[in-house]
């Protein structure tokens, strides 16, 4: 039979091997663990919305993809998109009444724009939690498509009002922007589901216009 002395000294032995191995463990538990979208650095993003714009004369939409880079652990990841924005100015029922206005007035019956573009931005997530809110702001560079339907046609060097005939003219522009965003994102396994609310900004020529996209995506 061991003695007590001999008992204490097993005991304490056995306390010394085991309580390293149970400090670890729980240390590595995945209640400490970050939730992140996978143990990689590099994520695909994909999304699609609307304009934010509440107006009765437009209706718009958007369209995105992009890869992102976010060393593991990071709240800061750098983003590279590629995204189409569409607007459409209709104001064929406002030039209804009175008959024959546009007969003998410049009319617009419609404008639409189509914006291709690539953005570069960074993004900061306020939060490490599963549901975690971030922020957004970058540049990028644009192809401004515009139609607009008028009663007018146009040559080189002037334009003529056409009564009751409308005509499309197509005009585009390259312009740099401006944006900020702020959005929520909430971790599914390892992707992310996202909602972001952008404002954008664009000069084209001597005009500045400001676009409000609502984007749903996925990062995987």
């Amino acid at each position: 039979m061991l003695s007590r002395q001999a008992r204490l000294r097993s005991a304490a032995l056995t306390f010394a091997i085991v309580a390293p191995a149970v400090v670890a463990h729980a240390q590595t538990s995945p209640a400490t663990v970050v939730h992140d979208t996978a143990g990689r650095s590099f994520h695909f993003r994909a999304g699609a919305g609307i304009d934010a714009t509440k107006d009765q004369y437009i209706t718009a939409a958007n369209g995105m993809i992009g890869v992102d880079w976010q060393p593991r652990g990071s709240r800061f990841s750098l983003r590279m998109d590629v995204d189409y924005y569409r607007r459409t100015y209709n104001f064929a029922q406002q030039l209804a009444q009175p008959p024959g206005r546009c007969d003998v007035i410049l009319c617009t019956k419609s404008v639409v724009f189509q914006i291709p573009g690539v953005s570069l931005d960074g993004r900061f997530d306020l939060m490490t939690t599963r549901l975690r809110p971030y922020v957004v702001s970058g540049i990028s560079l644009n192809r401004v498509v515009a139609d607009n339907e008028s009663n007018r046609r146009c040559d080189s060097f002037s334009c003529v009002i056409t009564p009751g005939e409308f005509n499309v003219r197509r005009s585009t522009n390259t312009t740099l922007g401006l944006h900020s965003a702020v959005g929520l994102s909430f971790q599914v396994g390892r992707s992310q589901l996202f909602t972001e609310f952008r404002l954008q900004r664009l000069t084209i020529g001597n005009f500045r216009d400001e676009y409000k996209p609502m984007t749903f995506g996925i990062r995987l």
